[in-house]
């Protein structure tokens, strides 16, 4: 049981590390859309005039990519919460794990003196 439990917080450990890792690599994607969002936002402005069909396109497909990524971010945000919790949660059950394993180590040395 001790093996088990000690697996599963490893495993809970590494998908917590996979979460954090994920998150990070979300937030700098939804960084670089909102910048790209302002980006195209401004030239959309300074094409009003000009390019006015053009711009407006390329204004709708980065506002579009800038709610996508801001979802992602959100997503990956919720996942690493989801993950962090269980990882927490995963170190009390091998705690516990670990405190029986000690009282049943104990048990047997008293039986086994007996």
């Amino acid at each position: 049981l001790f093996v088990i439990c000690h697996s599963l917080y490893v495993l809970c450990h590494s998908l917590y590390i996979f979460c954090h890792s994920l998150y990070v690599l979300c937030h700098n994607l939804y960084i670089l859309c909102h910048s790209l969002y302002f980006l195209c936002h401004s030239l959309y402005f300074l094409c009003h005039n000009f390019l006015y069909v053009l711009c407006y396109s390329l204004y709708v497909l980065c506002h579009s990519l800038f709610v996508l990524c801001y979802s992602l971010y959100f997503l990956c945000h919720s996942l690493y919460f989801l993950c962090h919790s269980l990882y927490f949660l995963c170190h009390r059950f091998y705690v516990l794990c670990n405190n029986v394993h000690v009282l049943c180590h104990s048990l047997y040395l008293s039986c086994h003196s007996l």
